[in-house]
C-alpha cells in the first residue's frame, strides 16, 4: 500500500470513529431523556408504518433527514464504498443485542431486538460494544446488517480497514479490532445486558 493509500486509509478510519462517536453521544443523551433506556435495534416506536430501527429513531430524534445513497452522514462510514456491493452505501453500523430475550423464551413478550434496555442493566459501558462496521447486501441498497449477536458477528461484521473495525462502545469510546482480536472484540459484545 502507497503512502497516500495509507494516509487515505487511516482518514476513513478516523471519520468512521468520529462518526460512531456522534452516534454514540446521540444514544447516551436520548436515553437520559427518555428514563435512562437504550433505543432497541427495531419496533422503538410502533407507530412508525415504515418502520423504527435504532438508526431511524436517532435520525427523527436529531432531526436529520434519511441519507440517500453515498450521500456522506454520521450513519455512513466513508471505507464503506470499497466493501460494499456496487460501491453503494448509507448506513454502515449494526447494533448489539446480545442476552436480550429471545421468542418464546418466557423472560419478555417482545424478541430481543426490540427489547429497549436500561442503562443500568450494563455493569460495565466501558467494557460493552453498542455499534460496528456491518457489512452490506446486494439486496439491502447500501444498508448494512442492522444488528448482530455473537451467533451472527461473524455474517455482520465488516472489516474495512485494512483488517480491522471500529466498535462504539457504551461508554462512548471507540476501538479499532483486527482480524486476531475477535475473540477479545466477542467478550465485549457478550457484555452487553449484563
Amino acid at each position: 500500500m502507497s503512502a497516500i493509500s495509507r494516509v487515505k486509509a487511516h482518514s476513513e478510519q478516523s471519520k468512521c470513529a468520529a462518526n460512531l462517536r456522534q452516534l454514540g453521544q446521540a444514544f447516551i443523551t436520548y436515553g437520559v431523556e427518555h428514563n435512562n433506556t437504550l433505543l432497541a435495534t427495531s419496533n422503538n416506536d410502533r407507530s412508525l408504518t415504515a418502520g423504527s430501527s435504532w438508526s431511524i429513531m436517532l435520525m427523527n430524534y436529531l432531526d436529520l433527514r434519511f441519507p440517500r445513497l453515498n450521500e456522506e452522514s454520521l450513519f455512513l462510514c466513508p471505507s464503506a464504498y470499497t466493501t460494499y456491493p456496487n460501491g453503494n452505501a448509507k448506513r454502515t453500523y449494526a447494533m448489539n443485542y446480545q442476552n436480550l430475550p429471545t421468542e418464546g423464551s418466557g423472560i419478555h413478550p417482545t424478541r430481543g431486538w426490540e427489547q429497549q434496555t436500561r442503562f443500568e442493566w450494563h455493569s460495565n459501558p466501558a467494557q460493552t460494544v453498542l455499534l460496528i462496521d456491518s457489512m452490506g447486501t446486494v439486496s439491502a441498497a447500501g444498508d448494512g446488517a442492522m444488528n448482530f449477536t455473537l451467533n451472527t458477528i461473524e455474517n455482520v461484521a465488516d472489516w474495512r480497514h485494512s483488517g480491522g473495525l471500529n466498535a462504539l462502545f457504551l461508554d462512548g469510546h471507540v476501538s479499532l479490532f483486527h482480524r486476531n482480536e475477535s475473540e477479545q472484540l466477542n467478550s465485549y459484545v457478550n457484555n452487553f445486558a449484563r
